[in-house]
């Protein structure tokens, strides 16, 4: 494992930034070797490799391949180089042969090389493509440069001819760039450079001249590049990076070499700038080189982003700057990584096998930081941590058997005692231990007689400075001026995972059945430990409390949700992304509310939240640097500088809140597939740019549709989101990170697809993608001869009569009595009917059950049983299946759903378990069921 070190503010100034760069999936590439990359103007990625094209959407790869056997496929699999033209066609260079793709019918035009054509394209081998700045398509090839002629369908021809001196300079070209008085550079292959001016059409040769240290490094460049700053800058093969001085006419070279601030490597494939205008330099075995402009130095990178002085690293094969300033990079590590331009900027501390300067383990139990920048770290197995915040040195403490030495490595919690200098630490197996900072030392108190070890877990310091522990059925109150036994509670009945003192003296506990308001004994009455007397308004599973700003209380319940507590009054502040593992920790800093889970750390801005103008909450994970993802209780902490510190149990993260920038770029949702019941429209679509589609018109007979789709931000696309509504059938925004919408049996009419995505970060597109859809009504059908109607009169009239016949025996069949007898058993008192409502309300949620359902009526779990043991013979499993039972009874009595879909809808997973508990409660399966009532239907009608 590594240490990351990166630049917060107050703490680290002597290290280095580390480039932030994020990985692209390689799970379904046709090859993790990127030869050209590309992003066109709806959004999607085009890759190129040695194995074919292509399209990235955020998520999936769709790949089109050469095939000998198809015309219209690519003409080779080698792909060299992408790009898109004013008309928005793509326009792919192979080794061999030129393509331009058709989105409408996902085909390829291909243009070869042909010796009877003098306009064919002169060579087969297509290594750069290029549009300037009038919109001309510019072909770089083995054997010549190419300007595409739209109206002619051809090309104009360049190529270099002996005795020319003012001609191309080698035909076998590797790069083209337009620089900002509108010449063209062109780099060959052991040519050097040709210019070429757009006004005389002549062109200007720049080559290695011996002796001449002024000149071009070598003849083989491989990239060309036009800073911010309208430097031209030039990579050759082998022989360094050259900078060209207009002025003079001379370039600088820039050659690798021993020292820790040259060029890292003197093949330069890659020249691109990023977004704050520093020069990036890439090639081969070399990683990544930044170019310093004051110094005229280099600071080199690793292909992963970090300092590597050596600069012996992966190779970086091609860039691609998009027009939101994001550079995508191709490295022989394979795939591509993106620039990320707005990183979070997180210290991730790890421990590191051998080390002494780093964490001793990476399970972290507890944390708090002294006045001196100083971090103390509990860790689970790893003794005592100590981090200097000035220097980033680590200190250990671990168990040995000396005396004054740390007795166990398992700490649970740290609280500073009066005395500046000493710590109270509460281990697993020793209790309590003194930890005097001056000297070092440790002494296990012997003040835990008659209560094990594991009997509490966590440890809280009082405002009139005694300590309080508690933890499983049982708090205590220790007081270190008179070192006496501990005071403790009556067992309790209940867990107590939390506790919390208010800025006026109240006391609270959270527990795993609600909150507990908890008067404390003065020091006066020492052999009390006070009285524990339970809040009816809060019987929540509580896992973590925390005050806001004006000293109400936030409770983090066990199942995933925040509630602001005001009057007895709760108000949820989660969302449904936030999920349903336990909230671990709460805090609050600078109008910001954080909350940990096991995804992560979450925020919001908390006055938002109180004036209900918003939900915006925003999750740090890994893929944001943190060190993990799950974190304990007591393990996030605000340090006195503002700084967060988070310990989970893959490390200790620390970061600023100031320093988690947010991508302000706003992304543009992309429609990767529409998919419907009708096989002509899906047929249809499959030959149709689905970006360009404006209207659609369904089958009113199979009048369902479905919509997937994409972000056409590639940054942590995990964490890109979507809203969609179908106006005239949605009133709400529908917000989720699923990328699909599917809506069926809409009846005709005429509706409006609105669809938004978001980036990384939360931040929505400005306007919405729209689609008209349509659902004709069904069309009248009229019979003009007799004869047919007569048929279908005597059909009907016998059928009718037949069914008669037959009604008495069907009726015979359906257990009505039964099905409302069963109906009739589910008690209808108000308690039932709240019961009776939620369980409806969730039948389509998966993670509904007993606990929920008990959070959902504000009681505990022993209170719910109790009472409904109390007014019904049934278990509550039983009711709640039996409720389910009678709503998919109804269900298949009075519509056309499938046995399946009355299953799914009465929130049945398992349809075998369906049928079985259908057959036991009716004595009949529910296909029978559902037949037997559709024929008494038919019948009446």
């Amino acid at each position: 494992m590594l240490v990351i070190l990166l630049t917060i503010p107050g703490f680290f100034g002597y290290a280095q930034h580390k480039i932030h760069l994020h990985q692209l999936p390689t799970e379904g590439l046709s090859d993790p070797g990127i030869t050209a990359i590309y992003q066109d103007h709806q959004g999607f990625l085009w890759l190129g490799t040695q194995h074919g094209l292509n399209r990235f959407d955020g998520y999936d790869y769709l790949v089109y391949n050469h095939s000998g056997e198809d015309a219209s496929s690519l003409s080779s699999n080698q792909i060299n180089t992408i790009i898109e033209d004013s008309q928005n066609r793509l326009w792919i260079g192979t080794k061999y042969g030129l393509n331009v793709f058709d989105r409408q019918t996902k085909t390829f035009k291909k243009y070869l090389p042909a010796t009877d054509k003098p306009h064919a394209i002169p060579g087969k081998n297509i290594k750069v493509l290029f549009v300037d700045h009038q919109n001309n398509l510019w072909i770089g090839t083995n054997e010549g440069l190419a300007k595409f002629r739209e109206e002619t369908d051809d090309f104009l021809v360049y190529k270099n001819l002996p005795n020319e001196p003012n001609g191309l300079s080698g035909n076998d070209i590797n790069t083209l760039v337009e620089d900002h008085l509108h010449r063209l550079w062109i780099g060959t292959n052991y040519a050097g450079i040709s210019l070429l001016n757009p006004e005389t059409g002549q062109f200007r040769s720049f080559m290695n001249q011996n002796n001449n240290p002024y000149s071009l490094s070598g003849n083989t460049v491989i990239s060309i590049f036009e800073d911010s700053y309208q430097n031209i800058w030039v990579g050759t093969l082998q022989e360094g990076l050259n900078k060209y001085d207009t002025e003079t006419n001379q370039f600088k070279r820039y050659l690798s070499n021993d020292s820790k601030q040259s060029i890292a490597t003197n093949s330069i494939y890659s020249i691109s700038e990023d977004m704050d205008r520093k020069l990036v330099v890439g090639g081969m075995q070399g990683g990544m080189s930044i170019y310093n402009r004051q110094s005229d130095t280099f600071i080199r990178y690793t292909t992963k982003g970090h300092i590597n002085h050596r600069g012996n690293t992966a190779s970086v094969l091609t860039d691609y700057m998009n027009e939101d300033k994001q550079l995508l990079i191709a490295t022989s590590n394979g795939g591509v990584t993106i620039y990320d331009n707005f990183p979070s900027q997180i210290n991730a501390y790890q421990s590191i096998p051998g080390s002494s300067n780093s964490l001793s383990i990476n399970h972290i139990s507890s944390l708090i930081e002294d006045q001196g920048n100083s971090l103390w770290i509990g860790t689970d197995g790893g003794g005592l941590n100590h981090l200097d915040l000035q220097t980033g040195e680590f200190v250990h403490y671990l168990k040995n058997s000396q005396k004054g030495a740390l007795p166990d490595n398992t700490i649970l919690d740290i609280e500073p005692l009066a005395e500046a200098n000493q710590y109270l630490l509460l281990t697993q197996l020793h209790g309590l231990v003194l930890f005097d900072k001056n000297s070092k030392t440790f002494e296990a108190l012997p003040v835990m007689e008659g209560f094990k070890p594991e009997t509490f877990q966590r440890i809280n310091r009082l405002q009139d400075g005694r300590m309080l522990l508690y933890g499983k059925h049982h708090y205590a109150i220790y007081s270190p001026q008179e070192n006496k036994t501990l005071i403790a509670s009556e067992p309790l009945p209940y867990q107590l995972t939390t506790y919390i003192q208010g800025p006026e003296g109240q006391a609270y506990f959270g527990t795993d059945e609600g909150l507990m308001a908890l008067r404390l004994p003065d020091k006066t009455n020492f052999h009390s430990a006070g009285k524990l007397s339970p809040i009816p308004s809060a019987r929540l599973p509580i896992n973590s409390l925390a005050t806001d700003p004006t000293g109400k209380l936030l409770i983090g319940t066990n199942d995933g949700q925040i509630f602001h507590f005001d009057q007895n009054e709760l108000r949820p502040l989660t969302n449904s992304m936030m999920g349903q593992s336990p909230i671990t920790n709460l805090l609050v800093s600078k109008d910001k509310l954080w909350a940990t889970n096991s995804s992560g750390i979450w925020v919001n801005g908390y006055s938002d939240m109180m004036e209900a103008a918003g939900d915006q909450w925003k999750l740090y994970n890994k893929q944001d640097g943190l060190a993990g993802n799950v974190s304990k209780a007591g393990t996030l902490a605000l340090g006195l500088h503002g700084n967060l510190y988070l310990g989970s149990i893959e490390g200790l993260s620390i970061f600023h809140p100031d320093s988690l920038l947010t991508n302000p770029i706003a992304p543009q949702a992309i429609i990767t597939s529409i998919e419907s019941p009708s096989k002509e429209l899906n047929k249809s679509w499959a030959q149709t740019d689905l970006n360009t589609i404006q209207k659609i018109q369904l089958d009113p007979r199979q009048a369902s549709i479905k919509f997937t789709f994409a972000s056409s931000n590639f940054i942590k696309s995990s964490k890109n989101k979507y809203k969609y509504r179908l106006l005239g059938k949605d009133e709400e925004w529908q917000v989720s990170q699923q990328r699909s919408a599917s809506y069926t049996n809409l009846p005709p009419g005429n509706y409006t697809l609105q669809l938004l995505a978001s980036n990384n970060d939360g931040v929505w597109a400005s306007s919405p993608k729209t689609i008209s859809v349509t659902v004709p009504p069904l069309p009248l059908i009229f019979w003009y001869w007799s004869l047919p109607i007569a048929l279908i009169s005597l059909s009907i009239g016998y059928l009718l009569w037949f069914r008669y016949r037959k009604s008495g025996q069907t009726r015979a069949m359906i257990p009505e009595d039964k099905v409302e007898i069963a109906e009739k058993k589910v008690k209808t008192d108000p308690f039932f009917e709240e019961i009776d409502r939620i369980i409806l309300d969730n039948l389509e949620n998966e993670s509904f059950d007993n606990k929920a359902l008990c959070t959902a009526m504000g009681m505990s779990r022993a209170q719910l049983y109790r009472k409904f043991k109390e007014n019904s013979a049934l278990t509550l499993s039983a009711h709640i299946k039996k409720v389910k039972l009678i709503h998919a009874s109804k269900l298949l009595r009075t519509t056309s759903l499938s046995v399946s879909e009355a299953a799914s809808q009465s929130g049945f997973k398992n349809i075998s378990h369906f049928s079985k508990s259908f057959q036991q409660e009716f004595n009949m399966t529910p296909s029978v069921y559902a037949t037997s009532f559709r024929e008494l239907a038919y019948d009446t009608l």
